[in-house]
């Protein structure tokens, strides 16, 4: 029995790990992406403008920039300010050259990989499909690329894991659950999430990057 209890606690350790590890290499292919795409170019905007949806970038900004003077009661945003929020926390922690957002918004997402990893083990009950769906993810070029753009689908898969993890865990969980959601509820809002994804991850990948 003590020996069963120290292998179980050694394989948890080395999962961990390697989970670490994978996030970590997530992270670099993100940082040379940046760095490639946009990173040494003292005009980011202009960059964007010519390689992706900049002006989507600009409004965002311009938001962003709003809601951090408080002067936005007059004017009509194009967009939601969810992704103008998060740009303001950002700067709240220091984050404020557009350099810097994108790094911190790698680094978001490459954090991602640990409720991926709980969703696909969960479901999967295999810690090696975990772990193969968590490298795929880690070292995907259209899912790293994507991520270290300033525009709001940059965030939604990571949004969306952590959306779909807290479901897994709700359902594993019901006596754990207050707000008394039930398993259609769970696959309607998959399903739901899961079609918006797949649609901005087309765009973001087939865009003028």
């Amino acid at each position: 029995m003590h020996l069963k209890i120290n292998k179980d606690r050694i394989c948890k350790f080395a999962l961990c790990i390697i989970v670490l590890f994978i996030i970590a290499v997530s992270i670099v292919s993100r940082l040379y992406i940046i760095l490639n795409k946009g990173g040494f170019s003292e005009d980011y905007l202009s960059w964007s403008n010519e390689n992706y949806y900049g002006g989507i970038t600009q409004v965002y900004l311009y938001m962003k920039d709003l809601l951090h003077k408080g002067n936005y009661e007059n004017n009509i945003f194009s967009y939601l300010p969810g992704y103008p929020i998060f740009l303001n926390l950002l700067g709240f922690f220091e984050f404020n050259s557009l350099f810097e957002i994108r790094v911190a918004q790698s680094i978001i997402d490459s954090f991602a990989i640990i409720p991926l990893f709980y969703v696909i083990a969960t479901i999967s009950r295999s810690h090696f499909g975990a772990l193969l769906g968590c490298c795929i993810y880690a070292v995907s070029p259209w899912l790293a690329a994507g991520s270290t753009f300033i525009l709001a689908e940059g965030l939604l898969p990571a949004l969306l894991i952590s959306f779909i993890a807290a479901l897994v865990a709700i359902r594993n969980h019901p006596q754990k659950n207050s707000i008394g959601l039930r398993s259609d509820c769970f696959q309607q809002s998959f399903h739901f999430f899961a079609r918006r994804w797949f649609s901005c991850s087309y765009r973001l990948s087939f865009g003028r990057f």
